[in-house]
């Protein structure tokens, strides 16, 4: 069920709009019998499939229903990934996309003691009577950063609706939900970790004294001594810091480790004779979220990359096409008409062969801004 409330659940507030002759009355009606069939009610098994083969009303209705119910879920699950992995980045079309920055253009002496040299993150002090000086907009052209179409279409034949309606209503919002819900998963991981030239894992010493070797499997002392490489990298790359946490992305399976060696601390207090002294120091590992995930294909590889919207710069964004952010689910209406010219509804099935074909379209895409705010490590030193 979707975490989002509507005033009309039916519509989405306008997003499906009525046609041909629904309304909230007819909604209802059709919800309820759904809602019995699935609640094992015999009597609704036999109206629902009745509804649905034998009369246009119902079978819009439906069509209606498993829609507004199947997209509000999509959104629920589409805003997840992108809260744990990416910002969301919307675009006009389906080119390569420019990531725009200002740059400075001044030379010394133009703008004023202490200002020339520093990062332009800031707006520079313009001295009395001097002119403002100029920034160049610039765009940074990024290698596979368009958008692309995704879906599918799937049919089952009307003597199946008839057979199974029941089986068929339980079904089908699941299927595409979940397939979805994978692509956004495996576009934005995906071009995680089939990025080249990702920085690899130095190795250093931990702030404990632990000398860890590069490309090292996951450790409390990897991990502390990863962060500060990847603070450096994106200081260096990109004059810029991260002010918040990271997520440490695993193969599925690795998660309980990754979480267990972040999460202890083997020293919590220290006995000399009869007095105990307490060891408060908190846990600098703490700010990191671990997720797993099944396009992470070695189990000890493992990435580290900030969080969203810890860094002046994007680091990993999902694409998402202006006007149409969502998942679109339709049902195919080329059913043809009924002699005398009245149209002939959806699951009645196709003219040519009884179809009754639904189609689901997501457009998505993902890019690597930053590919030097990444630590990746193989796991095998």
């Amino acid at each position: 069920m979707s975490e989002k409330t509507y005033k009309n659940p039916f519509t989405l507030d306008g997003r499906l709009p009525y046609r041909n002759g629904l309304n909230d009355k007819k909604m209802e009606a059709m919800e309820g019998l759904v809602d019995s069939a699935l609640k094992g009610s015999r009597i609704a098994v036999g109206n629902l499939s009745e509804a649905l083969t034998t009369t246009s009303d119902g079978q819009r209705a439906f069509a209606q229903l498993v829609n507004a119910t199947v997209l509000p879920e999509l959104d629920d699950q589409i805003d997840k990934v992108g809260d744990q992995i990416a910002t969301v980045r919307r675009v006009s079309d389906f080119r390569p996309n420019y990531l725009y920055t200002l740059n400075q253009s001044w030379g010394a002496g133009v703008v004023g003691d202490g200002q020339v040299n520093e990062p332009l993150d800031t707006l520079p002090t313009v001295p009395e009577g001097t002119v403002y000086p100029e920034a160049i907009f610039a765009g940074e052209l990024i290698e596979n950063s368009g958008i692309r179409k995704t879906g599918l279409r799937t049919g089952a034949t009307w003597e199946a609706l008839v057979n199974d309606t029941l089986g068929l209503v339980q079904a089908m919002p699941g299927a595409f939900r979940n397939l979805a819900v994978n692509t956004l998963e495996r576009d934005v991981i995906t071009t995680l970790v089939n990025a080249s030239g990702l920085p690899t894992f130095a190795g250093g010493t931990s702030v404990d004294g632990t000398v860890v070797v590069p490309d090292a499997p996951i450790s409390r002392a990897a991990l502390a001594v990863a962060i500060t490489q990847l603070k450096n990298q994106v200081k260096t790359a990109y004059e810029g810091t991260v002010s918040g946490g990271f997520n440490l992305i695993v193969a599925v399976g690795q998660g309980d480790l990754a979480n267990f060696l972040i999460n202890s601390l083997s020293l919590d207090s220290i006995a000399d004779g009869p007095r105990t002294f307490s060891v408060n120091a908190g846990n600098p590992l703490s700010s990191i979220t671990v997720i797993e995930s099944v396009y992470v294909t070695s189990t000890t590889e493992w990435y580290l990359i900030p969080k969203k919207g810890t860094t002046q710069r994007p680091v990993l964004e999902r694409l998402t096409l202006v006007g149409h952010e969502q998942a679109e689910l339709r049902v195919n209406n080329l059913t043809g008409n009924y002699i005398g010219g009245s149209s002939v509804p959806p699951f009645e099935g196709s003219l040519d062969s009884d179809m009754i074909d639904w189609r689901v379209r997501l457009v998505t895409g993902s890019v690597l801004w930053s590919p030097q705010a990444v630590v990746h490590s193989d796991g095998t030193p």
